[in-house]
């Protein structure tokens, strides 16, 4: 026995200090309950609030429109305009209006000269124009005025902001080769990238019929 004893003592001692250390820690440094909670059995540090917490603008409704009767009798037509826009805090749309085609980050006022000398808000068959034709520009304006959403928040309250509204028009009813499928692509962006797109012709469910 005396020699058992013998053996363990070295063990039972380095156990006993174990216990005196972590006493002696808990007293020093004592775990404050509001500092952790538990998950999946593991005690975890409380995540702080969040400083400046942005939610992004959450599209709900963008309304379908139609081609004007005065493009419907032209051959078929492909055309783009880019809009601003404000998307303000009291969930209306404001301050729409056509917006030069340049690169996210550059300023307004470089499009028209140096690299973005022949840059404007309109192309019709990929090429740059000065307008859309038959009203196809106040087309987007009114559509995208009507737009609803939810504005972006900022620590929870709604906030205004500025976004970008690409239309694309693409009418080909009056080719012979083509039946349902002319579209209207809105594109909707802000600085983190898009928001929502999607046709919204109103004859979009009729089906594309090439021949």
């Amino acid at each position: 026995m005396t020699h058992i004893l013998r053996r363990a003592l070295p063990f039972i001692l380095a156990f006993l200090f174990g216990v005196m250390i972590t006493a002696v820690i808990g007293r020093i440094l004592p775990v404050h309950p509001h500092h952790l909670f538990d998950h999946g059995g593991h005690r975890c540090k409380r995540k702080p609030p969040t400083a400046n917490d942005i939610g992004r603008i959450t599209i709900e409704s963008v309304p379908n429109a139609d081609f004007p009767e005065a493009i419907k009798k032209r051959q078929p037509t492909y055309g783009r305009v880019k809009l601003i826009a404000v998307f303000d805090a009291d969930g209306s749309v404001k301050s729409v209006r056509p917006y030069p085609m340049i690169p996210f980050g550059v300023s307004e006022s470089a499009a028209g000269v140096g690299e973005f000398a022949g840059v404007t808000p309109f192309m019709i068959d990929g090429e740059f124009v000065n307008s859309l034709p038959d009203n196809l520009t106040e087309l987007a304006i009114q559509q995208v005025s009507r737009i609803g959403y939810k504005p972006k928040t900022l620590n929870g309250q709604p906030v205004s902001q500025t976004v970008f509204v690409l239309t694309d028009y693409g009418y080909s009813e009056s080719s012979r080769f083509a039946s349902g499928c002319s579209r209207i692509d809105v594109t909707i962006m802000d600085d983190t990238g898009i928001l929502w797109e999607g046709n919204t012709w109103v004859s979009q469910d009729v089906g594309c019929v090439l021949i």
